[in-house]
């Protein structure tokens, strides 16, 4: 039966995953893609829908048999447990035990994150958000306690080397591997360097189980054409552009001016005159963003002023503006062809097919993955047996019928609520040396997350509509 050391071992990716070290780095994205079995499941799970991994495999690595076969859930459940929850223990899932102090021991640890990265303090007692964070972590004990009955089944254990590698990374990103401020960081979590170790082991071993259980998902030649159809006429055609230099004389927000006017004109005289017209616009443009884009910019139909638009597509190439541009959002402006208009394409199925792949077989991975969490959670719903006192989310697909309920007790002001509440929605995307540790619990929809990018870049915006 599992002991407290290791059963928070396993379980310390949740608070990873929120942030307890989102201080060792600021990557602004989540680690690279080890999001699993049950990142995108298990978080989906606990917000009552699925999200999609990111892709892409991390360097961890599990020793143990490695066959996609060996994880395929059974369809039969297990047998219903019969025991009773002991004295000092909060659940049973099967043969594990999680014990009021693994209980705790979490609470603590994640209302000390709480404090220590944005100051909020700990739920009062008998409030609301005390008794929804209590769920949530009850929850997540219960989550992971399948997964890692699931992986010592399949024999799978984590590589130490690598272990101690991630470990090293984490503390050089976070505290440039200065003891002083290693020990004093964990403590101001409730943490130690030994249960962010084992939580890291963890890590690695659920990445393997991913990698076994998502191993044969994989899209078709058929697939890729259908989503190529599809998406064709939106996704994969590119506007006509063309990319311009230009000077800007006046303010956005402000109306042109006949001052301004005249500098542009000036602008337009001295180019006729044989001077460099890139050179000059660098210099004398309004647009503090010239010095970066050297006054270059690839304009489209959209996203940009309309009579910015008009003139630079209406130029030949070679060519520039005879007279100043007005424009009633930004003032005056002066364009120069500088190439040939790239006029409006569709992207073929060859030049898209790689990036069609990777896309949909990370979504056939997902989908692996999400089927075998589902089958998972409803062979272990037997076997859940929770004390006195604590109870599942309301909604939770954990949840054993009649052991899930709505949070209760007094209401906290809106900020701690939110603090309670935001525990297992895994949003944190932290360095990559202490994420690999965390990705098990993060969500990965970020990464998969429509995107809309404006037509130009944001260093660009003196000609732009936004």
């Amino acid at each position: 039966m599992p002991t407290t050391r290791s059963r928070l071992a396993a379980l310390l990716a949740l608070l990873l995953a929120l942030g307890v070290l989102a201080a060792c780095g600021d990557s602004g994205g989540s680690a690279d893609g080890t999001t699993s079995a049950t990142s995108g499941a298990t978080s989906g799970a606990t917000s009552g829908g699925s999200t999609a991994a990111d892709g892409g495999s991390s360097d961890a690595t599990a020793t143990g048999d490695t066959s996609s076969t060996a994880a395929t859930a059974s369809t039969e459940p297990l047998p219903p447990s019969d025991k009773a929850v002991p004295a000092d223990a909060v659940a049973l899932v099967g043969d594990a035990t999680i014990t009021k102090a693994d209980f705790d021991a979490l609470y603590k640890t994640a209302t000390a994150q709480q404090k220590a990265d944005g100051g909020t303090e700990p739920p009062k007692a008998g409030s609301k958000a005390e008794d929804t964070l209590k769920q949530q972590v009850l929850e997540y004990l219960v989550r992971q306690s399948e997964l890692d009955q699931e992986a010592t089944t399949a024999g799978l254990k984590a590589d130490a080397a690598k272990v101690d590698e991630q470990l090293k990374t984490a503390k050089e990103t976070c505290c440039q591997g200065k003891d002083d401020a290693w020990t004093k960081y964990l403590a101001e979590r409730s943490l130690t360097e030994e249960m962010v170790r084992d939580s890291i082991a963890a890590q690695e071993v659920t990445q393997a189980l991913y990698d076994r259980i998502t191993a044969d998902a994989k899209a078709t030649e058929e697939d890729l054409k259908a989503r190529y159809e599809q998406d064709k006429a939106t996704v994969y055609v590119e506007p006509r552009s063309r990319t311009v230099i230009y000077a800007l004389f006046g303010t956005p927000g402000e109306k042109p001016t006949p001052a301004n006017k005249k500098k542009a004109e000036k602008l337009i005289a001295d180019v006729k005159a044989g001077g460099d017209f890139q050179k000059l616009a660098i210099a004398r443009t309004d647009d503090e963003s010239a010095s970066q884009t050297k006054a270059t910019l690839d304009v489209t139909d959209e996203g940009f002023d309309p009579d910015f638009v008009k003139a630079a597509f209406a130029l030949k190439t070679g060519e520039f503006t005879q007279t100043p541009v007005r424009s009633e959002q930004f003032g005056w402006f002066v364009i120069f062809a500088k190439a040939d208009t790239k006029e409006e394409r569709t992207k073929p199925f060859e030049e898209v097919k790689a990036e069609l792949q990777t896309t949909l077989d990370q979504e056939a991975k997902q989908k692996a993955a999400d089927t075998w969490f589902a089958e998972m959670q409803r062979r272990y719903q037997p076997l859940i047996a929770v004390a006195d006192g604590y109870a599942f989310p309301e909604g939770s697909l954990f949840a054993p019928k009649g052991l899930a309920r709505a949070a209760t007790g007094t209401e906290e002001p809106t900020t701690a609520d939110s603090a309670a509440t935001d525990l297992p929605v895994d949003t944190a995307a932290t360095d990559e040396g202490a994420t690999a540790a965390a990705d098990e619990a993060a969500v990965s929809a970020a990464d998969s997350a429509a995107s809309t990018e404006a037509p130009a870049s944001s260093a660009d915006t003196s000609a732009t509509t936004g």
